[in-house]
């Protein structure tokens, strides 16, 4: 819409509006919400109600904002869900996606953490059982993802471990579950220390990092551990059992060259002064 703000101020300027529609044709509408300008109902099905539908259409279309309204079906394209009524009268809703949905995801060589791509797969599997009521559609769609995948460039070796992981981890039905042979999940840390790090493919990787941390200043050979020494600024001893480095990303050219968050405002009236007392 141009710019951030402009959604909000859409929302406000129609909500009353809408909601005036929805009171007045409140025996047919039995279910109504609206993203922004996507908007998804249960109309009920009654004698005459070709001519009560028509009206509601109007009502709606009645001030300056017009919307285009899709025919009354079994089945609706809301947001990225396909939504539709059984023969059985069943809801019943798949994943949806654009015929032109180019699905470019990061590519292999993209400057990212390896977690992202992690933090993706288990993402998106998450969403394929969220959204698909059958398990054959979320197969369909785990498996198809991951051929998406393979043609952006990843390796077969290095994408099936991260799919396998993310199926278990989303799919067990105990949260205690895990993969055959992963290590037990570690206890969580009292203190941690965060290292904040911008990442860049060719640094040393957090395993090795974490080597410096423990033999240098966390354990160091011969002296007492950083957790047991006393703190001059707390009552006790330091206490920090874990580092855990936190990377983040390097600009990207759209942070170099956007003015987005470098705005220049000019000198002029306040914006209250526009509204009238």
């Amino acid at each position: 819409m141009g710019a951030p703000p402009c959604p909000s101020w859409a929302m406000m300027y129609f909500a009353s509006r809408e909601d005036d529609s929805c009171d007045v044709f409140s025996d047919s509408i039995l279910y109504y919400k609206r993203y922004i300008d996507d908007v998804f109902g249960i109309w009920l099905d009654r004698p005459g109600d070709d001519n009560a539908w028509q009206l509601f259409k109007n009502h709606m279309n009645r001030h300056a904002l017009v919307w285009d309204f899709t025919e009354r079906s079994r089945s609706a394209v809301f947001l990225d869900l396909t939504i539709s009524i059984t023969d059985t009268n069943e809801i019943r809703t798949d994943l949806y996606e654009k015929p032109l949905n180019l699905h470019a995801y990061l590519p292999p060589h993209s400057a990212h953490p390896p977690g992202v791509l992690r933090g993706m797969i288990k993402g998106m599997i998450y969403r394929f059982k969220t959204l698909c009521t059958r398990p054959s559609d979320q197969k369909q769609h785990i498996l198809q993802f991951y051929r998406q995948l393979i043609q952006r460039g990843y390796k077969p070796d290095g994408l099936t471990p991260l799919f396998n992981e993310a199926v278990a981890q989303v799919y067990a039905t105990d949260p205690t579950l895990r993969p055959l042979g992963a290590p037990p999940p570690r206890a969580p840390a009292q203190h941690p220390l965060f290292f904040h790090l911008q990442y860049h493919p060719n640094d040393p990787p957090s395993t090795d990092i974490q080597r410096i941390w423990r033999r240098t200043l966390f354990r160091p050979a011969g002296s007492r551990p950083l957790s047991d020494l006393d703190s001059s600024h707390m009552n006790g001893k330091i206490g920090i059992d874990r580092m855990i480095v936190c990377y983040n990303r390097a600009p990207n050219l759209e942070n170099l060259t956007s003015s987005k968050r470098n705005l220049q405002f000019a000198n002029g009236p306040t914006v209250s002064s526009f509204f009238d007392d």
